[in-house]
This record gives C-alpha cells, structure tokens and sequence, in this order.
C-alpha cells in the first residue's frame, strides 16, 4: 500500500539519525600485542600513503618559533613543565639518533581550560599539519567505523536499569604504546632553554 514506504521511512534508522552505512565494520586490521603489561598497536596505515607522508620539519619549526615570540616567561615555564611530565611519565622520548623508519614533525600549542580542576594547560598536537604537495599524518591512516550513532542505543539502554555504573580511564589513548617503526611519524620540537630538542611519542596521542 501507499502507506507502507511512508511507515518504513519512519521506523528507518536513518531517522534517528544513524545511517546504515555507518553500522558496517570497515576491512581495517590492526595488530596489538601485550608487553610488558600494556598494549602495543601500530597506525593503521592506508596503502600506499605511507610514502607521501610530509617531513613537516619546516612546518613544525616556524610554528614552533611563533609559539615562543607570544609566550611569556611565565607561560613558557608552565608550558615546558607540561612537556617534563610526558616525559616523566613515559609517553614521549627524546630522539637522540636517526632510526632509518619515516619521519614526519607534528606542530604543536597550548589550550588553556580555566574552569579545569585537573590541568589548567593541555599541549595539543597536530596531525593534520602537512607540506606542500604531501600528505598530513591524518590523511594516511585509516579513521575505522565511526561509532558515534550508537550512543541513541546507548541512551536508551541507560533508562532501562534501576542503577547505572560509569568510569572514567585516566589518559585513555595514552595507556596504549606504539610500536617502535611508528614513533618516528610523531616526532615534534622543543626549546628547552636555548637548545632545540627533538621528542617522539612512545604511546597512541589520539
């Protein structure tokens, strides 16, 4: 009946706003081993992309010279206490030898959130920074299936139970190390004092 497609079209899920092609697993493997008590993956990287990925050394040097012209002596010190305690903490390196894997730079600045209790400054990284006539990191991975629809069922399923349990895990990317190959592809710039520091990350930054 002429009913039918209009009643479909209603109970479709597309009118919740998920879209079925948003429900299909993308053909993505990642590998991930256990060592040493944490989980090891590597960036799920497109085919052949690889190759076209930008050095960005330039990119990330200027950005960075701009950063401190704006800095005062007091921002900068906050801000170097940030980069102190990623490395303390294990989730970056310095990069003290060339490796042989590829490399490309990540620009970097700082975001400030007053009404934080936690950490007033957050140093964000930018993998979507790219040279000329290459590619930015985030355009050679593969994003995977997007997920996002699913909280509507999420949020549905929350009305059901008399009581609701939730946690919060600390750093949640950052609990997961990257395999040593791909380190080099996370590579960024610091100043500390007069001497410019190259650092990689160890751990997934996002």
């Amino acid at each position: 009946t002429t009913a039918m497609p209009a009643l479909e079209k209603f109970w479709d899920l597309e009118h919740v706003g998920i879209q079925k092609e948003d429900l299909v697993e993308e053909d993505l493997e990642v590998e991930m081993k256990r060592e040493d008590n944490r989980y090891t993956v590597g960036w799920p990287w497109k085919q052949g992309k690889k190759a076209q990925l930008a050095d960005n050394r330039q990119v990330a040097e200027k950005r960075l010279r701009s950063l401190l012209l704006k800095q005062t002596a007091d921002e900068r010190t906050e801000y170097d206490r940030e980069i102190q305690k990623l490395v303390e903490q294990g989730d970056i390196e310095e990069v003290t030898e060339e490796t042989g894997n590829a490399v490309s730079y990540l620009p970097h600045r700082g975001v400030r959130k007053e009404s934080s209790t936690t950490t007033k400054l957050r140093v964000v990284f930018d993998a979507s920074a790219r040279s000329e006539g290459k590619l930015a990191l985030n355009e050679c991975l593969e994003t995977g299936p997007n997920y996002l629809p699913l909280i509507f069922g999420i949020l549905l399923r929350f009305r059901i139970g008399k009581y609701v349990v939730i946690g919060d895990l600390a750093r949640a990317f950052l609990q997961v190390q990257l395999r040593e190959e791909d380190r080099d592809v996370c590579r960024f710039l610091w100043m500390e004092g007069e001497r410019l520091k190259v650092f990689r990350f160890r751990k997934v930054f996002f």
